[in-house]
């Protein structure tokens, strides 16, 4: 039961719309916002799609489990990041949750990596995912291409010089 849960398609489109409003709400949350109930009113959306993140991992890792099988949570490179994204908002809650006025700063720099969940948007399209792969496949292609680039433009210089 749990695997149509996730396996449905109702589940994959509020988790894009989750991501979708996550991305509106960091681009809304801005260090120069004076109202402290803006700020705070944004702090608490930003903390409940934290927890439906985490809850969403913690299905899929007891749909498919952890580590230890073939089609495992773990075995999937896009869910590793799904996974150290959420790692990163569990570190940020626990290290709110023990500090003091010090520790602000290093805090507001975990705060800071929310900035990676767009990337889950990439995760969850398969489409985003051909392209991305094929970007990082082309890669090395590229950096021929730089290589040569640069020898044109060394030849220029010199023979500008």
């Amino acid at each position: 039961m749990l695997r149509d849960f996730v396996s449905n398609s109702y589940f994959a489109g509020f988790i894009y719309h989750m991501i979708a409003f996550n991305c509106i709400l960091l681009m809304v949350n801005e260090p120069i916002l004076k109202d402290t109930y803006q700020k705070n009113t944004i702090n608490l959306m930003l903390e409940v799609i934290s927890i439906i993140f985490l809850i969403e991992c913690i299905v899929k890792v007891i749909v498919m489990g952890f580590y230890w099988g073939e089609k495992t949570y773990l075995k999937d490179y896009w869910n590793v990041l799904d996974f150290v994204i959420v790692c990163f908002s569990i570190l940020t809650w626990i290290l709110t949750l023990y500090s003091d006025a010090g520790n602000m700063k290093f805090i507001r720099a975990l705060r800071a990596l929310r900035a990676l969940r767009p990337l889950r948007m990439v995760s969850k399209n398969e489409g985003m995912k051909a392209v991305v792969n094929s970007l990082l496949e082309s890669i090395p292609a590229l950096l021929n291409v730089l290589l040569i680039v640069l020898l044109f433009l060394l030849v220029f210089g010199i023979l500008g010089i």
